[in-house]
């Protein structure tokens, strides 16, 4: 089984793949309502000092 390497989450029996940062640096944050799953934000970090 080939994945992408990121977040998965189990939503009523189905899996959905959060897609990561667009430039690869930040933080994905779930948001939880009554034991499931109900959000997912994205954000990015940008770096200054290259």
């Amino acid at each position: 089984m080939n994945r992408k390497d990121g977040v998965y989450i189990l939503v009523s029996g189905k899996e959905h793949y959060i897609e990561p940062p667009k430039n690869g640096f930040g933080q994905t944050t779930i948001g939880w309502n009554n034991g499931k799953p109900t959000t997912a934000e994205n954000k990015e970090t940008i770096k200054l000092n290259k």
